[in-house]
Parts: structure tokens; C-alpha cells; sequence
């Protein structure tokens, strides 16, 4: 796998007009050809996507984003503007789920020194000043390479994803 993400054009034109190019996606996603394809979605900037369509990626899913504007000048049409992201409710339940699980933890460990060397009590009541700081640190260092993966993913899928669509609304 590459170490940057591939590009995907930023903007995609087409002669057609917004109805036109969402009742073909349309059909295409009907078709199993445009995976996870949605009219409207999520806002970028303020402004509502015209439409989305998934861009898998692994542990993170993202989506591709297309805004559009009309395009002004010699030949009428629609202009596509593409962004990419991750979808973000499973990077923060990833998160609360990693900070969670740190309390069970020290009983946990607590319990094996018990077991393992039992005459240590002095040790048991400390165990929660050496594990918090292990765990903690270890979020970040389990979080970050996994986000950093999901988006160079997304974009190579998004890239395809691009593709696609402007093979079924006649890009220029």
C-alpha cells in the first residue's frame, strides 16, 4: 500500500443537471454498483451535501462527499466538489470504550498479585498509581495509527468511488 493516500479529482463536471446526475447514482447503487450511495448527508462548511457515498476503510469507515454548484460560462452543467472523511462516531466510541475498560483493569491486576505473591499487601493498594499512567499513555499510541490508516484507506477507496460516479454522470 502507498504511503500517501491516491488523489481523486477535487471537482467533477458534467453537463447534467443535479436531478439528472442523482436519479442515475440512483440506479446505480440499485444496482449494487454504487455502495452506501445517499441523497443528501452530512454538511461540510455549512453547506448540504448533495450527496455521499461510502469509502471503505478499516478500522474506521469514511464517506465521500459531494457538494454541488452550478457551473457557469460556455457550457452549463453542475460542478461536483469531493471531500473525503471518516465517519466519526466509531473513532469515539473506540475512545470511551479504551478509557472505560482502564478500571477493571486495575482490579484485575490488583487480584493476580494477590494470587501470584500474596504476603505484598503493601502492594495491592498501589497498584492503580502505576496502571492508570500505562493505560492512559497506551490510548493515544492504539488511537492515532489506526485513524491515520482509516483515512489513507478511505481516500484510495474514495478515489475509486470518484471514479465511478463520474463514469455514470459523463464527467469531463
Amino acid at each position: 500500500m502507498p504511503d500517501q493516500p491516491a488523489a481523486h479529482p477535487a471537482v467533477i463536471n458534467t453537463p447534467l443537471a443535479m436531478p439528472e446526475i442523482l436519479m442515475r447514482l440512483e440506479k446505480a447503487a440499485r444496482r449494487g454498483e454504487l455502495p452506501g450511495f445517499e441523497r443528501g448527508g452530512p454538511a461540510i462548511s455549512g453547506t448540504t451535501a448533495a450527496f455521499y457515498v461510502d469509502a471503505d476503510a478499516v478500522p474506521f469507515e469514511g464517506v465521500l462527499i459531494a457538494i454541488a454548484s452550478t457551473s457557469a460560462g460556455e457550457s452549463p452543467g453542475t460542478m461536483l466538489h469531493l471531500h473525503t472523511r471518516l465517519k466519526r462516531r466509531m473513532p469515539w466510541v473506540f475512545f470511551v470504550v479504551l478509557a472505560l475498560t482502564a478500571y477493571p483493569g486495575v482490579l484485575l491486576t490488583e487480584s493476580m498479585i494477590r494470587t501470584i505473591v500474596p504476603g505484598w499487601a503493601w502492594l495491592w493498594s498501589t497498584v492503580w498509581w502505576w496502571y492508570f499512567p500505562l493505560s492512559v499513555i497506551s490510548i493515544p499510541l492504539a488511537l492515532i495509527p489506526a485513524i491515520r490508516k482509516s483515512r489513507t484507506m478511505a481516500a484510495l477507496s474514495a478515489a475509486a468511488a470518484a471514479a465511478r460516479v463520474g463514469k455514470f454522470i459523463e464527467a469531463k
